[in-house]
């Protein structure tokens, strides 16, 4: 993760107490394995590195970061959106509104290991391929002087809340999960529901990814799908012909949908309607009548389609360009991308 250390940590005649030089050791730690990237502005990096109470090894640490941030201070603040801020008392910088804030003594708490990245089922594989595919088009910078690390945990569907709450409070955490929204403006549904309410509950350095897509399908481009797919979904075709991300982020591509749905939800019905009048050339009120109640009135793309897409990734068989991509999808994989970097991110270059 990118971790920022605050000026505050470097007072004037600090005398620091046990734990926060156990956290300031827990830091350097960190740094060694290449868990983690450790940032401040080069005089807070230089009063570190005299630090009496810190043993030599510590301290060169701290005067090789010193000689590293003049040239990387500035990348590092412009180009991540999210990072932890250690700080003793009050922070003395200015806060930006996605810091996550913990001050020195209870860093020393954190145990010292790489970020946990916890998915349902298995999404990571495409997450992966996404944040490659935003490094080699947008940022080869850091590409080719970072990388990303961290402990995968998979869930899926109520085993991913449980194993989030499994997680110790002192581990470093991102979670990703599909909203499970049907229709614009749906409620959560009830993982993504429970996952969020563990989180306020257990963890205090982490961050909930909820998905704008209904789930991680969602986000898969016609030009990855068209190939794997044995037989082409015509309203699928129709919706990305035409541009209509708005619907096809709310698709369930795995179970289709249902006349049950149609039902049991106005404001669903009242979302589709349009759409599948016009696919149709019908009323939907006459295309439910000649269906049975767990019969789809649109049939599902594919039950199987990541696990697919991720025997592609993993035998090298997807190789697209960016320009293949939608106006939609170049947006929102960067913005994943972008979210998750902040992450999994550590210097290749040892200390």
């Amino acid at each position: 993760m990118l971790i920022k250390l605050d000026s505050s940590i470097v007072e004037l005649n600090r005398n620091y107490e046990d734990e926060e030089i156990y956290a300031i050791q827990k830091l350097i730690n960190l740094v060694r394995k290449r868990y983690h990237l450790i940032y401040s502005k080069y005089e807070v990096l230089e009063k570190l590195s005299k630090i009496e109470d810190l043993g030599c090894r510590d301290r060169k640490i701290f005067e090789k970061l010193a000689t590293r941030i003049r040239q990387k201070f500035n990348f590092y603040e412009k180009n991540f959106k999210k990072r932890l801020l250690i700080y003793i008392d009050t922070p003395k910088e200015k806060k930006s509104k996605n810091d996550i804030q913990i001050e020195l003594k209870d860093f020393d708490k954190i145990d010292e290991t790489k970020t946990n990245f916890l998915v349902e089922g298995k999404d990571i594989t495409f997450f992966d391929f996404i944040v490659n595919f935003h490094f080699e088009n947008f940022n080869k910078k850091i590409a080719y002087n970072y990388i990303n690390t961290y402990d995968e945990i998979t869930g899926g569907g109520n085993t991913t809340a449980d194993n989030f709450r499994k997680l110790k409070k002192n581990k470093i955490v991102i979670c990703v999960c599909d909203s499970d929204r049907d229709y614009k403006n749906c409620r959560l549904g009830d993982t993504a529901k429970k996952i969020k309410k563990v989180k306020i509950l257990c963890h205090e350095i982490a961050h909930l990814m909820i998905l704008e897509e209904k789930a991680i399908e969602n986000l898969i481009p016609r030009v990855i799908y068209n190939p794997i797919l044995e037989n082409k979904s015509d309203f699928l075709d129709k919706l990305e012909k035409e541009k209509e991300f708005e619907y096809i982020k709310h698709l369930d591509f795995k179970k289709g949908m249902k006349k049950k749905r149609f039902l049991e939800c106005k404001e669903y019905k009242k979302f589709w309607k349009l759409k599948i009048e016009e696919f149709f050339k019908e009323e939907l009120d006459k295309k439910l009548d000649d269906l049975d109640e767990e019969s789809c009135v649109i049939e599902k793309v594919s039950e199987n389609l990541l696990n697919s897409v991720n025997k592609r990734i993993e035998t090298g068989k997807i190789n697209i360009e960016y320009s293949s991509l939608s106006d939609y999808h170049k947006k929102r994989w960067q913005e994943i991308a972008e979210e998750l970097i902040c992450w999994f991110i550590c210097e290749t270059n040892p200390i």
